[in-house]
């Protein structure tokens, strides 16, 4: 410590290499992300939107709860105004309705994710570092990350 080295014995002789810079550990998440819905077919949309079938047999999502898909395959209506007239272009709160609100758009849905976040060991307290590094308690009473696995914390 008193030489800021790491040391290995070997024999009489000692090699050393620097201390490693340690990093504030990572604050683990307290809240969830955004909840999705899955449309099938390996994509979802918001929770807050729907899911509504495309021409070419995919999904897109219509920025709205609850909403109606339309059978042009490229509008979709909000749940207030749930008829969908093709033809007018409009939404309407009953087939009967004189008067509607233009179509909503779709956009195109968010693909699932195939991979698993960065692996991540929780230090306590928390916090956490990544799989590849090591939790080293901090004169302070909380936590660093040593950027080697396995190392050994210095006091």
């Amino acid at each position: 410590v008193a030489k800021g080295e790491c040391l290995k014995s070997s024999g009489l002789r000692s090699a050393g290499v620097p201390f490693m810079q340690k990093r504030f550990p990572v604050p683990e998440p307290v809240s969830e992300p955004e909840p999705m819905t899955s449309c099938g077919g390996g994509v979802s949309c918001s929770s807050t939107e729907t899911c509504c079938a495309t021409a070419s047999g995919g999904f897109a999502c219509c920025p709205a709860p609850d909403a109606t898909c339309c059978s042009d395959h490229i509008h979709c209506c909000p749940s207030e105004y749930p008829v969908c007239d093709v033809a007018k272009g409009e939404c309407l709160k009953s087939s009967e309705a004189i008067f509607g609100v233009p179509f909503l758009q779709k956009r195109f849905p968010v693909p699932e994710p195939v991979s698993e976040p960065e692996p991540m060991t929780s230090c306590g307290g928390g916090v956490s570092c990544s799989s590849t590094e090591t939790c080293c308690a901090t004169a302070s009473g909380g936590f660093a990350c040593c950027p080697a696995p396995d190392a050994t914390c210095c006091s």
